[in-house]
């Protein structure tokens, strides 16, 4: 059985999330310096800590005791932990949790990101980017797959404990991804939507307790969200159904895949 509660915390922006938003903006300098070093050692700009201090000052008031933490193996994710400031708060550093790496991708401008995945020929980042795999790199499969291994993790913490991790924008939907019992055409379907973003240091509340009637459930079955530094104010509650598909509706699935082949 999961945590009562589990809450999940993006890491604050990134010396490569500001480098990328730069070169986006054709100032591509500040990136040309950050790829020459690994993407697991980016540390937070000045922004992302103020962004983590915020989130920290946040969750100090919220209900919630603590009795785990984890945080992501990558620098950027345990300045962020550190900064919360999390009363009594023993991390574990958890490699499982970690980025997705992006293989050749990662030291690309987004120029040559843009070049490279124009060049692959069955457009696999459109058409099933949860399968895509970048030279190098890993999939959104393989994120998941290490992810369930840190679920059993999890499973074996207690059931009426509340669990704190800090990770990454990809990790983050991963965990979301097997909470929600996702397919490969949901995950697309919202990464398409969302555009695969998650803003820094939003904090996702899962909890086995019913909102409603504050009975404890034997399954995760609610989730809300809130970005501290930005609105302290949790989006509305989000029921959490794991769906299953009559025969007619997996036949819809495989006729919306055959359109997607052609008119994508």
């Amino acid at each position: 059985m999961l945590p009562k509660n589990l809450v999940v915390v993006r890491h604050g922006q990134s010396e490569r999330n500001a480098a990328v938003k730069a070169a986006h903006e054709e100032n591509p300098a500040l990136l040309a310096d950050i790829i020459n070093f690994p993407s697991a050692l980016a540390g937070l700009t000045g922004l992302g800590r103020s962004q983590a201090i915020a989130t920290g000052e946040w969750l100090r008031v919220q209900p919630f005791a603590f009795s785990h933490w984890y945080v992501s193996s990558f620098v950027r994710a345990k300045e962020t932990a550190g900064l919360l400031d999390l009363p009594g708060a023993k991390w574990f550093v958890e490699n499982r949790i970690r980025e997705r790496a992006t293989g050749v991708m990662e030291d690309m401008t987004p120029k040559e990101r843009s070049e490279y995945l124009d060049g692959i020929k069955n457009r696999g980042h459109i058409l099933d980017p949860y399968n895509f795999t970048p030279d190098g790199g890993e999939s959104f499969a393989d994120v998941e797959e290490r992810m369930r291994g840190f679920f059993d993790t999890l499973h074996r913490v207690g059931p009426e404990t509340d669990v704190c991790v800090v990770n990454h924008g990809h990790s983050m939907r991963a965990i979301d991804a097997i909470i929600h019992h996702m397919t490969p055409e949901d995950f697309s379907t919202i990464h398409h939507e969302r555009n695969g973003k998650i803003k820094n240091c939003t904090v996702v509340h899962y909890t086995r307790i019913d909102p409603k009637t504050a009975e404890v459930m034997p399954y995760v079955g609610w989730m809300r969200t809130c970005t501290p530094w930005m609105n302290q104010t949790y989006s509305p509650w989000m029921s959490i159904e794991r769906r299953t598909y009559s025969s007619q509706e997996l036949l819809h699935q495989v006729e919306e895949a055959r359109k997607r082949r052609h008119f994508i």
